[in-house]
């Protein structure tokens, strides 16, 4: 049999050894195998993977999870390695997943260390010879997949043990939705006693020369009104037809992004790889913390006026009209910001008697595909309307609050209505 048959023949769970034989030796001779692939081991964790269109899927293929979504959402798939996103496939135009977009690299956002010439470099030898990964998955529904990874810099993985928490580390938590929308809070080590690198906070893009990857890096500028629009950067691969907006959250510290291009000459091609470096300007603490929003899409379908606005919404989110119910401030930093959390993009809020009720006015400025949380409702049941019609697409955070997320670009007044009622306790239009 060949080996590569015993994947398609056999379910996983039923090969439990491979004997080889050689017939016809006089002699004893040494057999060298390399890369035996375990071609089915693959396990949807969540959703459909063959069915794009059903939403959201999450997937596990080997040690790798791969989360997906097909239209009418974004039509993208991210492959997670070692807790860093590996591939990323625009299935729109690449449905068959010929052309990975981060060949090479990973996407990030990924800590470097960046110099004063303003080149970067991912060298962290520094705070360890070898990294110790931790990830799992935390949250997988309908509305979004949230992955937790941490790496643990050590200088012997086997001595480190029970003793991890005290060394240096880097900390993601991806919040990812079907729109292609993905949140990001990274939090890491920025100072030892030995070290104190200047750090920064990296997205990365590959491509080969035919790909023509095109970088745009928008600076602050200030209107007469006073309305400051924020630092943010995009990445074009117009062969490939796909776009990645950076926009970095700058509650608290003065933030710029710098843009670079590398070219990387591998045997098979040469791969162009552009980056966009978001570094926080005067002194560091001991460990830095980020929020950051990445959107995945495709260049034909997000035009740099939009860009634009997608950037306002997150760095300078509108005000909703809450009727009834509260918003709820998050973080130090962030109540100008009427409860946005920018680490998950969600508008977060507490009912008032069970209930809340607000309206988005997306005639002065759209709603990019807005997520709503709403705390205090773990156990309860509930109910979302939205333009007073039954709204189903709703699931629950890992606490147990509800989250939903309206699609689409909303650019007219929309009213929503959030009832919840105790368990076993019917809702007041019964």
């Amino acid at each position: 049999m060949d080996l590569a048959e015993i994947g398609e023949r056999m379910p996983l769970d039923d090969v439990r050894e491979i004997r080889l034989s050689v017939t016809g030796a006089a002699k004893p001779i040494a057999l060298y195998l390399d890369d035996i692939l375990l071609t089915s081991n693959r396990e949807d964790l969540f959703g459909d993977s063959t069915n794009r269109d059903a939403g959201l899927y999450v997937q596990r293929v080997g040690r790798r999870w791969k989360i997906g979504a097909g239209p009418p959402g974004a039509d993208f798939e991210l492959t997670f390695a070692n807790g860093q996103i590996a591939e990323w496939y625009n299935l729109a135009a690449d449905p068959y997943r010929l052309r990975n977009l981060v060949r090479g690299a990973a996407l990030g956002p990924s800590f470097v260390v960046v110099d004063p010439s303003g080149s970067h470099n991912h060298d962290f030898g520094r705070f360890g010879e070898a990294v110790v990964v931790r990830s799992k998955i935390v949250e997988m529904n309908a509305v979004r997949a949230v992955v937790v990874a941490e790496w643990r810099f050590v200088d012997d993985p086997e001595s480190a043990k029970g003793a991890l928490d005290h060394r240096p580390f880097q900390r993601w938590v991806y919040t990812i939705y079907p729109t292609g929308q993905m949140y990001v809070a990274v939090t890491g080590t920025s100072a030892t006693k030995t070290w104190s690198p200047h750090l920064g906070l990296a997205v990365t893009l590959s491509g080969t020369s035919e790909d023509k990857l095109q970088t745009f890096v928008a600076a602050p500028v200030e209107e007469s009104e006073g309305q400051r629009y924020p630092v943010y950067g995009t990445v074009r691969s117009t062969a490939g037809d796909a776009l990645l907006l950076y926009v970095v959250d700058d509650s608290g510290k003065t933030v710029r992004i710098t843009e670079s291009t590398v070219d990387t000459d591998s045997t098979s091609a040469t791969t162009d790889q552009a980056s966009l470096v978001a570094v926080a300007d005067g002194d560091a603490d001991d460990v830095q913390a980020w929020s950051c929003h990445i959107l995945l899409g495709a260049d034909g379908q997000v035009s740099d006026q939009e860009a634009l606005t997608r950037a306002v919404e997150y760095a300078k989110p509108a005000t909703l009209r809450l009727e009834l119910g509260s918003t709820v401030p998050v973080g130090e930093e962030q109540d100008d910001k009427n409860g946005f959390d920018p680490a998950t993009g969600c508008h977060v809020m507490a009912p008032d008697q069970g209930s809340v009720r607000f309206v988005i006015d997306g005639r002065e400025r759209p709603h990019f595909s807005p997520i709503f949380q709403i705390i205090g409702t773990k156990d309860r049941q509930a109910w979302v309307y939205v333009d007073h019609l039954i709204f189903d697409q709703v699931a629950r955070d890992a606490q147990g609050n509800l989250i939903f997320q309206l699609p689409g670009i909303i650019r007219k007044p929309t009213m929503v209505e959030v009832i919840t009622t105790p368990p076993g306790q019917p809702s007041s239009d019964e």
